[in-house]
């Protein structure tokens, strides 16, 4: 049995909602917290878990009414797992808070879950740590024009939003690297002489993006050498930031992806995050979006000068309320269930665990990441009804940056949940414990990849074959909607569909130039990682301009 709305290839068919029967979800019930000392959280992190009626009491294929729940959430049977350290909270949510698998079901069997990250809202209202940020700013000959003066005013657009007690190292590069300022305090006079190094660039030749990347890297970095093994020993007494601003043509120096993204991973290590902004529409998105992947940052597309207040505005929210930093969450498997897929995010498998960069959580935003796990039908069907068993272990990582100081780092935190299910009865027991909320999550991400296989086919000049990836998943989504029994589920279904046959509709335009057609990639694709990312802010910051 295979889940269809888990995000599956594009190329492949969705199958129906009834087929997702027997996967898993949590939904709170009767919750008693209990407190617990984790050796690497600094202080106590409270696990909530919820746990049902009785199975004696529980008739097949009947939801139980909750005694509590929480806000916005449906009922339904099931159980529920939550921890939180301090304003960091955890959560594993998977779509169905039953199993049941058909006995005569021999092949394994996936489901999606969520991981859901956020921060507390209050998180962010007291003082900040300083922040070192660093702007990289491509000046060769494919910036000239437009995308220059975009360039120009995304870096004064972030220093006006800046305060005193941050700091700007300045950057620009053609295919010679020039440091234009280090560390320079963002304070009344620093603010002139940043403005006056930013509106005298002017364009030059080919593009070392890689050189001068590194080179804002190394601006920022911690004297000790990189790594997992000396991460907990650098210096983290301020955030500290690089953020990319190119056509993403990189053509002299280091120019392979792979090293690239390897360098900014290590430094990531050492902590200091990277955020790219593609620039016009010409950059190479691919490697854009890996950099700021591997470097637990985030991605935008800028086409034009309107695009710049708000993904300024968003980015640098995110900066100045970081709740954690150097996030990471791991999820490690117990045998008969394996991670299959992480949508969005870069991770590394380790045996059987699997780590994803999430890279930094602000005030007031959650991350909704979404996993794909395979059962082995074999082991399920020996479990009781009733029974309540672990499929494994999701644990995240992070720093405080309140807890920075100048006298040392802040210490690494673990905040950590059981993956758990329980047995069903039969299917229609499974089948009353959906939690639409991951329902929705999992078909959003399913339509996104749908959208990014249909965008690199019209980056390829293949209009046909987009045409005909967008017309298929349309037509799986109907299928979908039209059996769905939550209405909640049939209007998301319809927001995705309406998606799929925006960007259906966009390929003709697309086909009418090659500017029409990089437009298209980029927009589409853009969009895609914006969704498969998850991320939502509850309120944004300000920064008050000192």
């Amino acid at each position: 049995m295979t889940s269809a709305v888990a995000a599956p290839s594009p190329r492949a068919p969705l199958t129906s909602l009834a087929a997702l029967v027997g996967l898993c979800a949590c939904t709170p019930t009767n919750a008693a917290p209990i407190d617990t000392q984790g050796p690497d959280s600094g202080q106590g992190a409270t696990l909530t878990l919820a746990e049902p009626e009785p199975e004696a009491d529980a008739q097949p294929g009947a939801a139980e009414e909750p005694e509590t729940k929480a806000p916005q959430r449906p009922d339904s049977l099931g159980e529920f797992v939550r921890a939180h350290d301090g304003p960091v909270h955890l959560e594993f949510i998977s779509q169905y808070g039953y199993v049941h698998v058909a006995e005569d079901a021999g092949q394994p069997f996936e489901m999606p879950a969520i991981i859901r990250l956020s921060a507390d809202d209050e998180a962010g209202q007291g003082p900040r740590p300083g922040l070192d940020l660093a702007i990289v700013l491509d000046r060769s000959g494919s910036m000239g024009g437009d995308k220059l003066r975009f360039a120009k005013q995304a870096g004064l657009d972030l220093v006006n939003r800046l305060d005193e007690q941050d700091r700007v190292t300045l950057i620009s590069y053609d295919d010679t690297v020039t440091p234009l300022s280090n560390l320079q305090r963002v304070d009344d006079d620093g603010i002139e002489v940043l403005r006056r190094q930013l509106l005298d660039i002017q364009v030059g030749g080919t593009t070392a993006l890689g050189p001068a990347l590194f080179m804002g890297l190394q601006r920022l970095a911690a004297p000790e050498p990189f790594g997992p093994q000396t991460r907990t020993e650098a210096r983290h007494d301020r955030l500290r930031h690089v953020i990319l601003l190119s056509d993403g043509i990189a053509n002299v120096g280091e120019t392979r992806p792979e090293v690239i993204g390897g360098r900014v991973a290590e430094h990531f290590g050492g902590g200091v995050s990277v955020s790219t902004l593609g620039m016009g529409l010409d950059y190479n998105e691919d490697l854009m979006t890996r950099i700021a992947d591997e470097g637990g940052g985030r991605y935008h597309f800028i086409e034009d000068a309107e695009s710049i207040p708000a993904m300024l505005g968003d980015e640098l929210a995110g900066l100045t309320a970081t709740v954690a930093s150097e996030v990471d969450s791991v999820f490690a498997t117990l045998p008969g269930t394996d991670v299959t897929e992480v949508y969005g995010y870069t991770q590394t498998v380790a045996g059987s665990d699997t780590t994803i960069r999430v890279g930094f959580l602000g005030a007031g935003q959650s991350r909704e990441i979404v996993v794909n796990l395979r059962l082995d039908p074999e082991q399920v069907r020996g479990w009781a009804p009733g029974e309540r068993v672990e499929l494994g272990e999701v644990e995240v990582r992070y720093r405080l940056v309140t807890g920075a100081t100048e006298g040392g780092p802040a210490p690494m935190r673990s905040l950590a949940v059981p993956a758990t299910v329980l047995v069903a009865h039969d299917a229609a027991q499974a089948r009353a414990s959906e939690r639409t909320e991951v329902t929705v999550r999992a078909a959003e991400v399913a339509a996104a990849r749908h959208i990014q296989a249909a965008s690199v086919a019209v980056d390829q000049g293949d209009f046909a074959e987009a045409q005909r990836l967008l017309e298929s998943a349309s037509t799986d989504f109907e299928a979908l909607r039209d059996e769905a029994e939550s209405e909640e589920v049939r209007e998301m279904l319809d927001s995705q569909l309406s998606d799929l046959e925006e960007a259906a509709s966009s390929i003709e335009d697309a086909r009418s130039s090659a500017a029409e057609r990089k437009k298209y990639s980029k927009k589409y694709k853009a969009s895609s990682y914006s969704k498969g990312k998850g991320s939502k802010t509850k309120k944004k910051k300000s920064v008050k301009k000192k």
